[in-house]
C-alpha cells in the first residue's frame, strides 16, 4: 500500500507537470510538444549529386522537456529500483494515461512528403536539435521511389512533420515549405544496383540533371572477392560510366572469389621423424573464398595415431576438418599426432567421463548427481548420462554413483574401470 501511494504521489506530479490541454481526455496517444511544431525552411543547398534542404526547428524547448522527462523517470526509478520494475508499473497502473509514451520514449519527428496528392513516410528525426537536413538523394527520394513515386523530371512537394513517440505520432501536424507552399526538386536520374548485402558501394543512388560529362562508376568492394566489371543489366554489357543523356539506369556486379594459399606442418615432433610423416593427395593447396574446402587426414607411420589438424603449432581449440568458407588469408596447418597410449588418453579426456558437474574434474559431487538421478531426484541431460552410462543403458543405478565416488576417491583407476567395461 505504501509504495502504490508513494506511486500516486509521483505519477500527481507527473500530470501537474504537463498543461492540462495537453492530457485532456481525447486528446492524441502519447504526450507531445503543447505548440505545434514550426519548421522553417532556412535554405536549400547544392551537394555534389545532391541537394539539402537545411530546416529551422521550433518544437518548444525540446531539451528542457526531456530534462523534464529523464526527471520524472529518475523520481519513479528511486521508487520501483529498476527501469523494468518502472515500465512495468506505467503499464500496470498508467498504460492509458497520455504522458505513458512520452515516459517511456523520447520524442522524435517524423517526416512525411506530399508528392502528387500522395504522403509517403520519410523517417524518424531527434528533436534536439535546433535544425534538421534533409538530403534529396539519401532521404527523400528513396522513400518516394520505394512507392513509386519517383519521376526523373522536376517536380514540387511539401513536407509535413509531426512531433511522434515510438512510432505513435500525433493528430497535429504541421508543414513546411518555401515561400510558394512547395520545395522543388531539381531534375534526377535514378541508379539502380544489384550487389549481394555485404558488399560496399560507394555509387549514389540519385544524379541531378543536367549532367555536363559521364558519370565514372567506382569501385564497390567485398570481403573476399575481387570486383570485376560493372554490367548494364538491360543490355548485358560492361560498363564504366553512366552517360551523360541517360535515363534511369541499371547496372550488376561482378565479382571473382579470392583463392588463398594453404600449406601443412606435418610434425611437430623431433627432426629425426619427418621423413615418417605423408601428407594426404587429397588435401588442397588452395582455399577459394566462400566454399568449404574438406581436410584429410594423412598418412599415419606405423606407431602414430593422428590427432587432427589445428590452426596453431599449439594445437588450441578443436580439430579442424574442413576450411570454412568465411577463412580469410593464406593459412597454414598443424598435424596432430599421438603415440597410442596417448590417444587414448586423450580420447578419455575429450569425453570427460564422469565429469557431470561440468567443473573438469572427477569428485564426490558427481557421484552424488548420479545418485540424484537414479533416484529420480534429478534429471541430467542425455549427454551428461553418457559420460558415465558405462552399461550404455541410458540411465544411472546406485552401483554407477558408487563406481564414481570410487573413482573419485583415487580407489579406482577411470581407465582400468572403462577397460573392463570395454569402452576403450
Amino acid at each position: 500500500m505504501k509504495r502504490f501511494l508513494s506511486f500516486l504521489l509521483i505519477f500527481t506530479l507527473l500530470t501537474l507537470s504537463f498543461p492540462a490541454a495537453a492530457l485532456a481526455a481525447g486528446d492524441y496517444e502519447g504526450f507531445i510538444f503543447d505548440d505545434t511544431p514550426r519548421m522553417t525552411l532556412l535554405e536549400t543547398q547544392a551537394d555534389g549529386n545532391d541537394v539539402l534542404y537545411v530546416f529551422s526547428q521550433d518544437c518548444g524547448d525540446a531539451a528542457a522537456t526531456e530534462r523534464e522527462r529523464l526527471a520524472l523517470w529518475d523520481l519513479m526509478l528511486e521508487e520501483f529500483g529498476t527501469d523494468e520494475r518502472v515500465a512495468a508499473a506505467l503499464e500496470l497502473y498508467a498504460l492509458d494515461h497520455p504522458a505513458y509514451k512520452y515516459l517511456i520514449y523520447p520524442i522524435v519527428l517524423q517526416v512525411e512528403v506530399i508528392a502528387r496528392g500522395f504522403v509517403v513516410h520519410v523517417g524518424y528525426f531527434p528533436v534536439t536539435a535546433d535544425r534538421l537536413t534533409l538530403s534529396l538523394a539519401r532521404d527523400i527520394l528513396p522513400a518516394l521511389e520505394r512507392t513509386n513515386l519517383y519521376r526523373r523530371q522536376e517536380f514540387t512537394f511539401q513536407l509535413s512533420f509531426c512531433a511522434a513517440v515510438k512510432n505513435a505520432p500525433s493528430a497535429t501536424r504541421a508543414s513546411a515549405s518555401s515561400e510558394s507552399g512547395v520545395l522543388a526538386s531539381p531534375a534526377t536520374m535514378h541508379i539502380s544496383y544489384t550487389l549481394p548485402e555485404d558488399a560496399e558501394n560507394p555509387n549514389p543512388a540519385f544524379l541531378t540533371l543536367p549532367r555536363a560529362g559521364d558519370y565514372a562508376l567506382q569501385r564497390p568492394s567485398r570481403t573476399g572477392y575481387f570486383f570485376d566489371y560493372w554490367q548494364n543489366t538491360r543490355t548485358g554489357a560492361a560498363v564504366e560510366a553512366v552517360p551523360a543523356n541517360a535515363d534511369d539506369f541499371s547496372v550488376s556486379a561482378h565479382w571473382t572469389p579470392r583463392t588463398y594459399a594453404v600449406r601443412y606442418v606435418l610434425s611437430t615432433r623431433e627432426p629425426g621423424y619427418l621423413f615418417q610423416f605423408v601428407n594426404n593427395n587429397g588435401n588442397p593447396t588452395e582455399h577459394v573464398y566462400g566454399e568449404n574446402t574438406p581436410l584429410y587426414a594423412p598418412v599415419a607411420p606405423n606407431g602414430y595415431v593422428f590427432g587432427g589438424w589445428f590452426a596453431d603449432a599449439a594445437f588450441t581449440g578443436d580439430p579442424l576438418e574442413e576450411i570454412p568458407p568465411g577463412r580469410i588469408g593464406d593459412t597454414v596447418f598443424y598435424a596432430r599426432w599421438f603415440t597410442p597410449e596417448e590417444a587414448e588418453d586423450y580420447d578419455i579426456a575429450q569425453a570427460r567421463w564422469c565429469d557431470l558437474d561440468n567443473d573438469g574434474e572427477i569428485t564426490p559431487g558427481d557421484a552424488r548427481l548420479a545418485l540424484r538421478q537414479s533416484l529420480g531426484l534429478q534429471t541430467l541431460s542425455r549427454t551428461l548420462i553418457a559420460r558415465a552410462d558405462f552399461t550404455r543403458t541410458g540411465t544411472f543405478t546406485p552401483a554407477t554413483a558408487r563406481q564414481i565416488l570410487r573413482i573419485s576417491l583415487g580407489l579406482d583407476n577411470l581407465k582400468d574401470v572403462l577397460r573392463y567395461y570395454e569402452l576403450i
